[in-house]
C-alpha cells in the first residue's frame, strides 16, 4: 500500500491536533490559587519587597544626611507609595489576571501536575518558603545592583556627553 504526501501530511495534521492538550479551566486554577494559598503568599511577597526596598534606602548615604524634617518627609512620601502600590497591586485587582496567564500558559495535565505536587510536604514547603525565598532573592540582586550601580551611572554619564557632543565635521576630500 502506497500513502501519497497530501494523506500522510493531512493524518500528521489529525494525529497532531487529537493530541493537543486541553487548556487549563479557570475552576482548576482557581483550585491551584486555593492551595498555593496564593493571596497569603502575593501578602508575604510584597512585605518582602517593601522590607528590601526599605533595607535598600537605609543604606543609602544621601538619606543618611537628612535633617529629621527632611527624613520624616521622606518616611511619609515613602509610605503613601506604598499604599498607592498596595491599593493598585491588591491581589483581588489582579487575581483575574494571573487566572488568565495561568489559563493561556499551562495545560489541564499540568495544571492537575502542579496542584498534586503543591499537596504534597514538598510542594507546602515550597508555598510556605517561596516569600522568604524571594525576600533573599531581592536583597541578593539589590547588594549586587548597588554595587553595580557606580558604573552604570558612569556608562549612562558617558552616553549623554557622547550624545551631546558636537558630530564631527564632514570630510572634505570626495
Amino acid at each position: 500500500m502506497r500513502f501519497s504526501l497530501p494523506l500522510a501530511c493531512a493524518l500528521y495534521f489529525l494525529v497532531a491536533t487529537a493530541c493537543q492538550a486541553a487548556p487549563a479551566s479557570r475552576d482548576s486554577v482557581e483550585q491551584l490559587f486555593s492551595v498555593m494559598d496564593m493571596q497569603k503568599t502575593y501578602d508575604a511577597t510584597f512585605e518582602a519587597m517593601q522590607k528590601s526596598v526599605n533595607d535598600a534606602f537605609l543604606k543609602n548615604p544621601q538619606l543618611q544626611s537628612l535633617t529629621p524634617d527632611q527624613r520624616k518627609g521622606f518616611d511619609d512620601g515613602m509610605q503613601r507609595m506604598y499604599v498607592l502600590m498596595r491599593d493598585e497591586m491588591d491581589w483581588s485587582r489582579l487575581k483575574p489576571e494571573y487566572e488568565q496567564m495561568y489559563v493561556d500558559t499551562f495545560s489541564q495535565d499540568e495544571i492537575d501536575g502542579i496542584l498534586a505536587f503543591y499537596r504534597t510536604p514538598a510542594g507546602r514547603a515550597m508555598i510556605e518558603k517561596m516569600p522568604v525565598m524571594m525576600g533573599k532573592v531581592m536583597q541578593l540582586t539589590q547588594a549586587h545592583m548597588q554595587s553595580l550601580m557606580p558604573r552604570v551611572m558612569q556608562i549612562m554619564q558617558d552616553s549623554m556627553r557622547d550624545a551631546n557632543a558636537p558630530a564631527a565635521p564632514a570630510s572634505a576630500a570626495h
